[in-house]
């Protein structure tokens, strides 16, 4: 990475979800589902992206369950975007 900056985001995602189709090119089949993002955030932007850096801010997600929500296992994942 260079010296142009990054921005940090936040993924809240959820795995192990399972999908029934009644219709369409995958009927009758039950599918399913990892790694399934339900938020995205930007925690914070970076400038200065030297080696190591100490980052923090807070997101808030707000959960809402859906027909598609499912029983499944969820988690947050960090990574940088940087700026081209």
């Amino acid at each position: 990475m260079d010296n142009d900056g990054a921005n940090i985001l936040v993924a809240l995602y959820e795995n192990g979800l399972v999908t029934d189709c009644p219709r369409g090119e995958n009927k009758g089949r039950v599918l399913s589902n990892d790694y399934v993002v339900r938020k995205l955030e930007k925690l914070c932007t970076v400038k200065d992206i030297t080696a190591k850096k100490t980052v923090s801010g807070t997101v808030n997600f707000t959960l809402l369950l859906t027909p598609y929500s499912g029983d499944g296992e969820r988690s947050l994942n960090l990574w940088p975007e940087q700026f081209y």
